[in-house]
């Protein structure tokens, strides 16, 4: 919730993806009639995913799931909407499916988690899904990691603005009272990317 309820402005559409049992769908719909009673800007609806909730066919379950997550990414994409992917419901091998949708080729969308014992936020940003901008998007991550933040006219000097408004997109820099940030969680996965010699000819030294 915490992408709707920190933006009342725009209207949100929240699916509820859930296994095909009864506990999964009397979850769902709790969650769907709380979110209704927050008196947001939110349409909320259920989706029943087949197979999620058979100990025979889990894996299919599993792969329906992704088909889910992938088919709905990119149809709000393809009109022009922001898409975050709340992986914290169900198990982990629903959350790492779900996850792994949101960091396909065609997707690319943020996915947010909330820690079960902290209780924290935690906002993941998507890996690049272009080979052809790899090379700008690493400059660009690099420049943001020594500024931090930047005026956008600023940044549009130096790199195209489709490819600023991809890496807003994925979640690795926001945009807050004109300025351009790398997220808390862009900086610190950067930095270990850097450190690991991922996005680098060299491994950085210890």
């Amino acid at each position: 919730m915490p992408s709707v309820e920190g933006d009342k402005q725009h209207q949100h559409r929240i699916y509820l993806l859930h296994s095909d049992t009864d506990e999964g769908r009397l979850c769902a719909e709790a969650i769907k009639q709380f979110i209704l009673a927050l008196g947001l800007r939110a349409h909320a609806c259920c989706i029943e995913v087949k197979e999620l909730g058979s100990s025979e066919n889990f894996t299919r379950g599993l792969a329906n799931l992704l088909e889910h997550v992938v088919n709905l990414i990119r149809q709000h994409y393809a009109e022009g909407d922001r898409v975050f992917v709340h992986a914290s419901g169900g198990f982990k091998p629903e959350t790492t499916m779900a996850f792994l949708a949101a960091n396909l080729p065609t997707t690319g969308a943020p996915v947010f988690y909330v820690h079960e014992s902290f209780r924290e936020v935690i906002r993941l940003p998507a890996l690049p899904i272009r080979p052809r901008k790899r090379r700008k998007f690493v400059e660009l991550m690099d420049h943001m990691c020594q500024t931090r933040e930047i005026h956008p006219e600023a940044l549009q000097r130096m790199f195209r603005k489709e490819l600023i408004d991809e890496v807003k997109r994925l979640g690795w820099i926001v945009e807050e009272n004109n300025r351009l940030k790398i997220t808390p969680m862009g900086l610190l996965l950067w930095q270990k990317f850097e450190r690991l010699g991922l996005y680098r000819s060299k491994p950085k030294p210890p």
